[in-house]
């Protein structure tokens, strides 16, 4: 019987020395103590709230448009209510950028306004925070970068990035139409801003904007591709992607003469990057000017790896 109790604890014994220490000690890979060279037990809640989850130590964004921007964080000593730090943490907040002008260097400032600390370093004890202001002026070229980096260095060591890439376009596909009074024609310019579009890749689409005929008055007026789009026809023939059918959904049948009339189309051949591309339409009232009856410019919309140009 002593025997057998021997044994059992012997196992025992053996089973508690395999597991592996680091369990006690595990933390963030990034967090390291300066306590001594040890490494603690102590989670460290601090963050910034542009951060998409808890563990995330980057994040980036596209900003379009080439106005100014101005971008709100705050620096965090705490997860939330119920994960908030014990100890005072002390960190530096810095920026770096590229494609900015001397006259129109972005800034980094509080969030009230006031300038940063001249040494840089900033403490918050516990549960506190501290808000930031970056801005970044009108002028920067397409492409400029910008990162902001948050380290703290005691308690412990930790390191987080935002990043932000600006660009002068819009969006990555924008499009706008040009019309005159008295043109039989409208015109949509679509331009490819970051990337080309393979064939298939952009659709126009301006169901909203045909009625049921083309003397319905109610929904306005009746689209038809001018032929000489050799962006959505190939040898002036119309491709299948693109060709009228019963029941498709990129037609429309006019009641009355049993025609059916395209009401949306791919690109057949590829827009590549920069290019500007214009698209031709038929008006059914020569005299109206359709830029001004329907919004007259603006980006188009990813849907399923498709950007799409929704004409209204």
């Amino acid at each position: 019987m002593k025997q057998k109790i021997w044994i059992v604890a012997l196992a025992a014994a053996l089973i508690a020395a395999a597991i592996p220490i680091g369990v006690t000690v595990a933390r963030y890979a990034d967090e390291k103590s300066n306590r001594e060279g040890y490494i603690s037990s102590d989670p460290f809640y601090f963050t910034v709230d542009l951060l998409r989850d808890d563990t995330a130590t980057d994040a980036s964004w596209e900003l379009y448009g080439g106005d100014t921007k101005e971008i709100p964080f705050t620096v965090q000593n705490y997860m939330d209510a119920l994960r908030v730090n014990s100890t005072e943490t002390a960190f530096t907040v810095t920026m770096s950028y590229t494609g900015f002008s001397e006259s129109a260097k972005p800034t980094l400032t509080y969030g009230d306004g006031s300038a940063l600390a001249e040494n840089g370093v900033k403490e918050l004890d516990g549960g506190e925070k501290q808000e930031y202001l970056l801005t970044m002026p009108h002028g920067y070229t397409n492409n400029a970068e910008l990162t902001v980096t948050v380290t703290s260095s005691a308690p412990y060591e930790k390191e987080m990035t935002l990043r932000f890439f600006l660009h002068t376009f819009e969006a990555p596909v924008t499009w706008r139409i040009e019309d005159t009074s008295g043109s039989a024609i409208v015109s949509v310019f679509v331009s490819a801003n970051e990337m080309a579009l393979a064939p298939g890749k952009l659709r126009l689409d301006w169901s909203s904007v045909v009625g049921t005929s083309p003397s319905d008055t109610e929904t306005a007026v009746f689209w038809q591709i001018d032929l000489t789009n050799r962006y959505l026809l190939e040898d002036l023939t119309v491709p299948a992607a693109n060709r009228p059918s019963e029941g498709a959904d990129n037609t429309r049948k006019d009641e009355t003469s049993g025609v059916l009339y395209l009401i949306s189309a791919v690109n057949t051949l590829e827009i590549g990057m920069g290019e500007t591309v214009e698209f031709r339409f038929f008006k059914s009232n020569k005299l109206d000017d359709y830029s001004v009856l329907f919004k007259s410019k603006g980006g188009a919309t990813l849907t399923d790896g498709v950007y799409v140009i929704k004409i209204q």
